[in-house]
């Protein structure tokens, strides 16, 4: 009987021996996993940042073709302004003339009227 007894006690024993080495183990598999969600976290940080890296650089890209293109166009821009003005002022010199000899053959039609009448 005392055998049977220090069996079971044995027995119980190892029994408390595996649970504890049981806990010890899930345990460690939860602190694991929490490692392996924590890399992966990190992994789609990493991926996702060097993504917004990528994106931000073809938008820094995009924004240098833009503002070359912009500069291209504003100079493009400025010379037809300037051509526009040139013609302009070419345009109100020959208005000035036309409307001088208007006024002149104005007055010569009426000078002759007041020949042809005295």
């Amino acid at each position: 009987m005392a055998y049977n007894t220090k069996n079971l006690k044995d027995l119980e024993n190892s029994i408390y021996a595996l649970q504890s080495k049981a806990y010890n183990i899930n345990e460690q598999i939860k602190k694991y996993s929490k490692s392996l969600e924590l890399k992966s976290e990190k992994k789609n940080k990493k991926i996702n940042a060097s993504d917004l890296d990528k994106k931000i650089y073809s938008d820094n890209s995009n924004n240098k073709y833009t503002q070359i293109n912009t500069y291209s166009l504003k100079e493009k821009l400025e010379n037809e302004v300037l051509e526009l003005k040139k013609n302009q002022k070419r345009l109100i010199f020959v208005l000035y003339v036309t409307i001088l000899l208007i006024l002149f053959f104005l007055i010569t039609v009426i000078e002759l009227k007041l020949f042809v009448k005295i």
